[in-house]
C-alpha cells in the first residue's frame, strides 16, 4: 500500500457518495479463491502435503496417522478455536459478513465507505457516530444515525465481477438476509452508479451473480499469535484475525500509513510473525 493521501471534494472533483473528504491510496486487489489455489499449488510444489483430518482435541494434531509424531503444531483453526478441546477460547466469535457478487465490467476502482464499520452497534441496531478528535485517533460519542458500511471491490479476472458489501455482525447465521442485500446494493450504487448495467436503471439495474455469507473468525482483544509450550511440544497459536486474513504488511510505506491501516486490518504481518515464532522454536530445539 502506498501513495496514501487525504483528498477533499470540490466542484470540479466530486467524491463518491458526495462525501466531503476521503483517503486515497494505491494497493493490490487479489482474487481470493484464485489466491488460495495458488498458495496450495506452491505448497505442493515444495513437497508439503495438504491433508484434511477431523480432530476434536488439539493433542490429536501431534499424532495424525498420515504424518506420524510431530513436535510442533500451528493452531490456525479459525472459529474452531472457540470449541476445539485444548484451546476453547471464549474470546473467539463469528463476525458475520454478507456480500453480493455482481457483474460490472466498467468498475475498476475499489471504494470503501468505512464510517459504519467504525460505529458501535447496539442490540437494537442503532449506532454511535465516530468522531475524529485528532489525526488517526477515534472515539465514541452520542447516539446518532451513521452511514451504513459499504464497499466495492473489483475482483481481478476476465469475468467482470465486483464484490459489494458489507456487514460486520456478531452472528452464527449463514443465511443471506434479503433486506441487508437490498441495503448493500443501494449503498454501493450511491457510491458508484456505474454498477448499474441493466435496463431498469438505478440500483435495481445491478446484475447480481449471487448472494454470499461468511463468518469471519474474529476475537475480542485482537488476534492470538504466540507460542504455547506443553509437555515438551510446542503450539504456535495463530487465529482471531477477523476480516484481515489475506492482508500483508510488506508493501506498507511510512509510519502514518501503517498506523491508519492497522486500525482496520489487525492481522498485518501476522504470517511473518507466525513464521518467526516457528523458526525460533525450531532453532531452539536444534540447539538444545
Amino acid at each position: 500500500m502506498n501513495q496514501f493521501e487525504e483528498v477533499h471534494a470540490s466542484p470540479g472533483y466530486p467524491l463518491p457518495g458526495n462525501q466531503p473528504y476521503a483517503h486515497k491510496c494505491s494497493s493490490y486487489i487479489i482474487n481470493a479463491p484464485g489466491y488460495i489455489c495458488h498458495l496450495s499449488s506452491l505448497a505442493q510444489q515444495k513437497g508439503i502435503p495438504i491433508i484434511r483430518h477431523l480432530i476434536g482435541n488439539l493433542d490429536e494434531a501431534f499424532h495424525l496417522p498420515e504424518l506420524g509424531r510431530v513436535g510442533l503444531v500451528v493452531n490456525a483453526t479459525s472459529l474452531g478455536a472457540r470449541t476445539l478441546k485444548g484451546v476453547e477460547d471464549p474470546k473467539v466469535f463469528p463476525a458475520r459478513g454478507q456480500t453480493v457478487l455482481v457483474r460490472a465490467p466498467g468498475v475498476k476502482v475499489c471504494i470503501m465507505q468505512t464510517e459504519g464499520f467504525m460505529a458501535k452497534h447496539s442490540l437494537d441496531g442503532s449506532t454511535s457516530r465516530v468522531y475524529s478528535v485528532r489525526p488517526l485517533a477515534l472515539t465514541w460519542s452520542r447516539l446518532e444515525p451513521v452511514l451504513p458500511p459499504a464497499y466495492i471491490i473489483p475482483r481481478p479476472g476476465p469475468d467482470g465481477h465486483v464484490i459489494l458489501g458489507g456487514t460486520y455482525f456478531h452472528s452464527f447465521s449463514t443465511d443471506p438476509d434479503p433486506i441487508e442485500s437490498e441495503r448493500i446494493l443501494k449503498s454501493c450504487y450511491a457510491l458508484e452508479p456505474r454498477l448499474s448495467t441493466g435496463d431498469k436503471g438505478g440500483w435495481e439495474g445491478i446484475e447480481v451473480v449471487r448472494h454470499q455469507v461468511g463468518l469471519r473468525p474474529a476475537r475480542e482483544g485482537g488476534p492470538r499469535v504466540e507460542l504455547d509450550r506443553r509437555e515438551g511440544d510446542g503450539v504456535v497459536h495463530a487465529y482471531g484475525f477477523g476480516s484481515a486474513g489475506y492482508v500483508r504488511s510488506s508493501e506498507l510505506r511510512g509510519e502514518r500509513t501503517a498506523e491508519w491501516v492497522n486500525r482496520f486490518q489487525a492481522s498485518l504481518g501476522a504470517a511473518e510473525r507466525v513464521a518467526e515464532i516457528v523458526m525460533r522454536y525450531l532453532d531452539g530445539q536444534r540447539g538444545g
